[in-house]
């Protein structure tokens, strides 16, 4: 059983694209459908939403595997 409400959302996000074998969003879209707040800063997000999704989702799915592609500075991070 998932306990993260994050860990929840991405597992449905994630099963649309199971066919596929990837996932690609960019992060507004990402805090957007995670409903993510605002204030959350990427040291929040590490933290609170994919360190749970990591720990909880690599049960489910064997290959899981989570990259961050940061832009360069005074760009948005993808």
């Amino acid at each position: 059983h998932l306990k993260s409400t994050y860990s929840k959302n991405m597992f449905r996000l994630l099963k649309q694209y199971k066919h596929t074998g990837y996932f690609k969003i960019q992060i507004d879209d990402f805090r957007e459908r995670l409903d993510i707040p605002k204030s959350y800063r990427m040291t929040h997000i590490n933290q609170k939403v994919l360190t749970p999704i990591i720990k909880e989702l690599s049960m489910i799915f064997n290959n899981l595997h989570i990259s961050k592609i940061k832009a360069k500075k005074g760009r948005k991070i993808e």
